[in-house]
């Protein structure tokens, strides 16, 4: 093979030179590929970083503005809140809105405010309430233009620093005994040694049936044993339970209990006027809506003094508005006002109730609250305030 090559030495070199030129292109065309294929990695490499800088930038400005949109939320809805308390408000001529019908005030142009001379006004805040009568209810559409906040959904919730409610009422086949067991909490946490005034009123009597006063566990709990001898076999007995605990600390629930026939009651509305005249202690103005021609109320208070209710029976005046003047009540506290009629016609029980001064909460009474709740931000204030001498907390919350 040796002796092959070196006798066509010559010829191999003459092949090889001639393909050299062929060769050197071969060479940079594949030079000149590694350089394309290293570019196009480059550029790739650079547009997913650039990508990466970019979404990381992007979140980073909708975090930054989501967060300025909550600070100003908060900063917006801490100011109102504490307009909506502590101003009086003014209706379209400039006076206190208090005593201007409902369907004035949702015509032209107010102001919202719940204060009067410096003090939150009860009054002001039963207008509140859904089971207000119509010619004082404020809806949520009225409160809307007297907050000035068309353009944003909202809510107003009013609530006691005690949360009561009764659980459980267990009632004996002769109606006799009646069990009932119920909880006062503060904070999420149960309250202990809170009194407990309970009232059980039956309305086939005109008379308060039983009452009793307990103080509640180490856990919050609380339990009452009522006798109910006189109450009627077809009636609607309400329990008003009415917890106090230090001086500024109050709270409520009731439990309606259907005996026999009538089998149903409604709750109707019932408004406190301020009474023209006052006479010993304090005195209100009642106003309700009902079918019959008499109805019973009764105002219920848990202050440690005696008697703790009061009742008095009227007649329907003024096309279908039952009317009491000049209703006594403590100066102070809570009171729970209840009037009973029976509806001869439907065979039912109206309930008309209301506490004094009026929570919003959704257990006496509504939450003021927007139709639909907006998918948006939401920002929320909680004001402290005091009222007839009870702590009781605002919380407005706004949406957009």
């Amino acid at each position: 093979m040796r002796a092959i090559i070196n006798n066509n030495k010559g010829l191999i070199q003459n092949i090889l030179k001639d393909c050299m030129p062929e060769m050197n292109i071969l060479r940079k065309y594949r030079r000149g590929q590694i350089r394309g294929i290293d570019f196009s990695l480059s550029m790739i490499i650079f547009l997913l970083t650039l990508t990466q800088v970019l979404i990381l930038t992007n979140n980073f400005i909708i975090s930054n503005r989501t967060y300025q949109d909550s600070i100003e939320g908060t900063i917006f809805a801490d100011s109102l809140a504490r307009d909506i308390v502590f101003t009086s408000g003014q209706n379209s001529v400039g006076n206190d809105w208090m005593n201007t019908d409902s369907a004035t005030l949702s015509a032209g142009t107010w102001d919202f405010g719940l204060s009067t001379d410096g003090f939150v006004d009860p009054y002001k805040m039963g207008r509140l309430s859904n089971w207000s009568i119509p010619t004082f209810l404020l809806d949520y559409d009225t409160v809307s233009k007297g907050l000035n906040l068309q353009n944003k959904k909202f809510s107003i919730d009013i609530s006691s620093v005690l949360d009561v409610n009764i659980t459980t009422v267990v009632l004996n086949p002769d109606i006799t005994n009646i069990d009932i067991t119920g909880e006062v909490n503060i904070d999420g946490s149960g309250l202990s040694n809170a009194n407990v005034h309970i009232f059980a009123i039956s309305s086939d009597v005109v008379a308060v049936i039983s009452e009793i006063e307990v103080l509640s566990s180490n856990s919050g709990i609380f339990t009452a044993s009522l006798d109910m001898t006189g109450a009627g076999a077809n009636s609607v007995i309400s329990f008003v339970a009415i917890v106090r605990y230090g001086d500024t600390s109050q709270g409520t629930d009731i439990f309606n209990l259907n005996v026999g026939t009538p089998a149903a009651y409604s709750n109707g509305q019932i408004t406190v006027l301020e009474a023209a005249s006052s006479t010993e202690g304090y005195s209100v103005d009642v106003r309700a809506n009902n079918t019959a021609n008499t109805a019973n109320l009764y105002g219920f208070y848990n202050l440690g003094i005696s008697p703790s209710v009061n009742y008095t029976s009227a007649a329907m005046v003024n096309n279908g508005d039952w009317e009491a003047n000049d209703f006594q009540i403590p100066q102070v506290g809570m009171t729970v006002l209840l009037m009973q009629e029976f509806d001869a016609a439907n065979n039912m029980v109206n309930l008309n109730i209301l506490t004094f001064p009026a929570l919003l909460d959704d257990n006496m009474g509504n939450v003021l609250i927007a139709p639909s709740i907006p998918n948006a931000i939401s920002s929320v204030a909680s004001i402290p305030f005091e009222v007839r001498g009870i702590l009781m907390i605002m919380t407005l919350t706004t949406w957009g």
